[in-house]
C-alpha cells in the first residue's frame, strides 16, 4: 500500500516538473578588445518565456493558476486520506 502511495507521488512530481522549468534565464557576456586590451565587458541577459497555446482547457486551468494548483493538491491529499 505505501509503495503504491510513493509511486503516485512520485509520478505526480515527473508530471508537474515541466510547468516548473518554463522561464528560463542565462547570461551572454560579450568582452570587446583593442591590441591585447579589454576595451568594454558587456553582459546580456536573454530570457526564454514559455507560453500555453491552445486556449483554456482544464489542464491548463491546473498547471498555470494558483487556484487550479491549490485545487489540484487538494484533491490529492483528499484521496491520498480515503485510501489510508
Amino acid at each position: 500500500m505505501g509503495l503504491r502511495i510513493l509511486k503516485t507521488f512520485i509520478i505526480l512530481i515527473l508530471l508537474s516538473s515541466s510547468a516548473l522549468s518554463e522561464n528560463q534565464c542565462y547570461y551572454k557576456t560579450e568582452t570587446i578588445t583593442e591590441n591585447g586590451n579589454v576595451v568594454s565587458v558587456k553582459e546580456i541577459k536573454v530570457c526564454e518565456e514559455t507560453v500555453p497555446i491552445g486556449g483554456n482547457s482544464l489542464w491548463q486551468k491546473l498547471a498555470y493558476t494558483t487556484e487550479g494548483q491549490k485545487m489540484f493538491w487538494d484533491t490529492v491529499i483528499f484521496i491520498f486520506t480515503l485510501s489510508q
